[in-house]
């Protein structure tokens, strides 16, 4: 048996997986660990999405104490195993959703099911009972195979799985102090160039079909082109400030910070001679944390870039150093 998801969540109720399997071997399902002291993510979370939600399955719906409400999905599929020797076994995926406990997520071969012996056939409720033999199947029923049962699962089960982000990033002249003065720079020089391309790609945004982070990709009301990149399956949009549209006249530079302003992380690129950045210069409600660059020696082979990072109060210290301080640095070419 092969339960997947982080190791952190071994626990079914306050009841080791061992004993809820009664005996038979268990294996985690291995995941990096490297930002999960920061930022808990589900690394399971799409599990139904790709083994259960294209495939015929059963839903099962209920209440049993003391787990609470349970959601239970179950789908029997072929398996590799014995091919080599013309033989064919199948294997059946399984997950236990509860609002007590963490959700479980795993398969169990067919052969090794009691009730498989003997080629008898086997039923549903007898993966659960030799599964999660504490659970009363009485209390279970049946759900309907419908569409909408099936999506409110996906819904149910990647609440919490955040795959796009969107980043403002400002660039800052030599002596330059407030946000009116960082949004009235037109155009970005060599080195804010250079570092855009270390952190993204520049994309085109008419037809842009990926995440675009809300801006506009059939007019170009929001600029030409913006920074693009992927990371750990995620897709992340920088809105730019030199490349969101520059209005004469306009000290506040309302259109660029309309976006930028509405961005919960902003990274700002200082060249050198810049005066100490200070967030009480941003006038908003939802820039919470600043990831402060300032580059050396710009556009030569020893270019690299001093960073600093500072928050609101409401930002966990832990949160703001493990995320996106690292994430950031991870996305400069290695070089820097």
């Amino acid at each position: 048996v092969m339960f997947e998801g982080p190791p952190a969540n071994r626990n079914f109720n306050g009841t080791s997986r061992d004993k809820i399997l009664a005996g038979i071997n268990l294996t985690d399902f291995t995941v990096d660990r490297r930002f999960l002291n920061f930022e808990h993510m589900d690394h399971g979370a799409n599990y139904y999405r790709r083994y259960f939600a294209d495939h015929d399955h059963v839903n099962y719906f209920g209440i049993s104490e003391p787990h609470g409400p349970l959601a239970i999905s179950i789908q029997r599929e072929k398996t590799d195993a014995g091919s080599e020797r013309g033989e064919m076994n199948y294997q059946y995926r399984i997950i236990i959703r509860s609002v007590q406990s963490p959700t479980l997520r795993g398969s169990i071969l067919e052969e090794f099911l009691p009730s498989a012996r003997g080629n008898n056939k086997v039923h549903f409720r007898d993966i659960l009972e030799c599964l999660t033999p504490q659970i009363k199947q009485e209390n279970l029923k049946l759900a309907e195979n419908k569409v909408a049962v099936v999506e409110e699962l996906l819904k149910f089960d990647e609440i919490t799985l955040n795959v796009t982000y969107k980043i403002g990033l400002v660039y800052c002249k030599a002596g330059q102090k407030t946000e009116e003065e960082m949004y009235n720079n037109d155009v970005g020089s060599p080195a804010f160039e250079e570092f855009l391309e270390s952190v993204g790609e520049k994309v085109a945004l008419k037809g842009f079909d990926s995440f675009r982070g809300g801006l506009d990709n059939k007019s170009d009301t929001t600029g030409t082109h913006s920074v693009y990149t992927r990371y750990n399956n995620c897709q992340i949009m920088f809105h730019v400030s030199t490349l969101l549209p520059y209005t004469e006249n306009d000290r506040q530079q309302v259109v660029r910070k309309r976006h930028i302003g509405n961005d919960i992380v902003t990274v700002i690129f200082q060249e050198p001679g810049s005066a100490p950045f200070t967030p009480a210069h941003f006038r908003s409600h939802y820039q919470h944390v600043f990831i402060v660059v300032r580059v050396s020696n710009p556009n030569t082979p020893d270019t690299s870039y001093q960073i600093a990072v500072t928050r609101s109060e409401e930002v966990p210290l832990e949160l703001m150093v493990g995320w996106w301080c690292v994430r950031l640095m991870s996305w400069l070419q290695p070089s820097t």
